[in-house]
């Protein structure tokens, strides 16, 4: 199992990857977490299809930050 990440989507399909950009370059370095060597999930809520935009819940697994 493990710890996740959770972040909350919802916009244009063609923004995705800014917000992921985002979510990687300011909340990670202060939250005391890396990502894990595993794939992100996205677990989609609505049909982009029918409703012209995304709405998903994003899951990073995350291990603590290593100290040196």
């Amino acid at each position: 199992m493990g710890k996740y990440a959770v972040a909350y989507y919802k916009d244009d399909a063609d923004k995705i990857s800014n917000f992921m950009t985002e979510l990687c370059s300011r909340w990670f370095p202060t939250s005391g977490y890396e990502p894990d060597d595993y794939p992100p999930v996205f677990n989609y809520l609505n049909d982009f299809r029918e409703d012209g935009f995304v709405e998903m819940d994003v899951y990073i697994k995350v291990k603590e930050l290593a100290v040196s």
